[in-house]
């Protein structure tokens, strides 16, 4: 088991696909999806890192609780 601030999760979910942090950790992609649903933290959109590679875009700063 992994243990991950909310904060250290959002940086992963806004830095690199869910596949990537997935395999990182040895878990499936819907293990960390569920994660950022019970963090409340919002994941890019479909496509948003096709974009990325295309472009650079401005992260957004991890909202407060």
């Amino acid at each position: 088991m992994h243990k991950l601030s909310r904060a250290a999760l959002f940086e992963l979910v806004w830095s690199k696909p869910l596949t990537e942090i997935a395999r990182e950790l040895n878990v499936r992609d819907q293990h960390v999806a569920v994660a950022c649903d019970l963090f409340d933290i919002a994941r890019p959109r479909a496509g948003y890192w096709q974009k990325v590679g295309v472009r650079q875009t401005c992260r957004k700063g991890c909202p407060q609780h």
